[in-house]
């Protein structure tokens, strides 16, 4: 047997095994999520992280940079806050609907296609259970709503960012 590429083999293998659990996880890395640092649990502070994949993109396939991000938490998110961000500004404000997030370039955009990170600090809904976080991502003159709830387990074009509260 020849030993040199056993390294080779093993990491092949550990590559196909993970694009095998992405494409079974239904991930998809270009689109608007809420990602949490650590499990959320009712009535707890923590953290949620929203990946932004990539610009917007208009109906001829091209991507503009995006410029504003704004992310909708439900009533029950309370404590809100965003960490500075640089080269954005970031504000909270309280709606009718729970509290408005929302982050500004102050100067270089995000680019096209650039993945981008925004972090939210709060206290989770004392009620256990999944929320929408309903995401809106502007890249100039154009938005990308990303709202769209799954039907019959298939995973829309714009899926709504979800935080399961346990």
């Amino acid at each position: 047997m020849n030993t040199t590429c056993l390294p080779l083999r093993a990491a092949l293998g550990a590559a196909l095994a993970a694009a095998a659990l992405l494409a079974l996880t239904g991930t998809a890395l270009g689109h608007a999520e809420a990602v949490p640092t650590g499990t959320p649990k009712a009535g707890a502070a923590g953290t949620i992280i929203m990946h932004i994949g990539h610009g917007c993109e208009d109906a001829a396939g091209r991507t503009y940079d995006t410029d504003r991000i704004v992310v909708q938490l439900p009533a029950g998110f309370t404590n809100v806050t965003v960490p500075k961000h640089a080269g954005w500004v970031g504000t909270v404000a309280a709606t009718g609907a729970g509290t408005r997030v929302q982050w500004k370039t102050t100067g270089a955009k995000l680019g096209k296609h650039t993945h981008g990170e925004f972090s939210i600090r709060m206290t989770y809904p004392s009620r256990k259970g999944s929320y929408g976080l309903p995401t809106v991502q502007y890249c100039a003159n154009r938005s990308t709503a990303w709202i769209e709830k799954p039907v019959g387990g298939v995973e829309p074009d714009l899926p709504l960012p979800m935080i399961t509260v346990r």
